[in-house]
């Protein structure tokens, strides 16, 4: 539990966009597979519904747990501040993104109190998600699309990337794989939603010596 009050609200922010990477992270591992009597699985990152079967349990309770918990913290904070008692956000990704903006941003018109709560829910469900990638693992492969090739390294085109889930950082492990400045290359995953679709992209962030 955090017992300090004090900057409250920046670490409120800071949770929040960690909850947003770690949200998107769960969702490459779920992998939903229809249930239908086809005898070839079809694999999608559809929103699970009562027809589909999560691949990793865990990741999706995790994330329909979450869908649940922001979009309850961002009614009750909007009504402190507003007095109005408001509906809940819709069940899309792009909602669920919006509602823990709208959270850290709710926030800042809250007493301390209420703002702890949040945190330290959300800082509870961060350490369970951490589980699921197993922390004293370190670097896990690169996510991809189902049917897609593992990424290969742009540098020395070995299948060697690897990322940290937390922190959204993919670094290639091949020893000798430097950039044109003698560097080991480092990217960042942009996450975006697409239709209801998470899609994910690999910026180089820079590199390390």
């Amino acid at each position: 539990m955090i017992n300090d009050p004090g900057g409250l609200r920046p670490r409120l922010k800071a949770q929040t966009d960690h909850v947003w990477r770690l949200y998107c992270a769960l969702e490459t591992v779920i992998p939903y597979q229809g249930s239908g009597q086809s005898s070839q699985p079809r694999i999608h990152r559809q929103r699970l519904v009562a027809s589909t079967v999560p691949w990793h349990s865990q990741a999706a309770m995790l994330v329909t747990e979450l869908d649940a918990d922001i979009r309850r913290f961002e009614v009750r904070l909007r009504e402190k501040v507003t007095g109005v008692l408001g509906g809940r956000r819709g069940s899309s990704r792009k909602n669920t993104q919006h509602a823990l903006k709208s959270v850290a941003n709710l926030a800042e018109a809250v007493d301390d109190q209420t703002v702890l709560g949040v945190l330290n829910t959300l800082t509870r469900w961060t350490a369970r998600a951490d589980t699921v990638f197993d922390p004293d693992k370190g670097l896990h492969r690169i996510p991809r699309e189902p049917g897609e090739k593992e990424m290969r390294c742009p540098y020395c085109v070995y299948q060697t990337m690897r990322w940290h889930p937390a922190s959204g950082i993919a670094v290639c492990i091949n020893p000798e794989c430097l950039t044109d400045n003698g560097a080991r290359p480092r990217w960042a995953v942009e996450y975006t939603v697409v239709d209801d679709e998470l899609k994910f992209t690999w910026e180089l962030c820079g590199a390390v010596a």
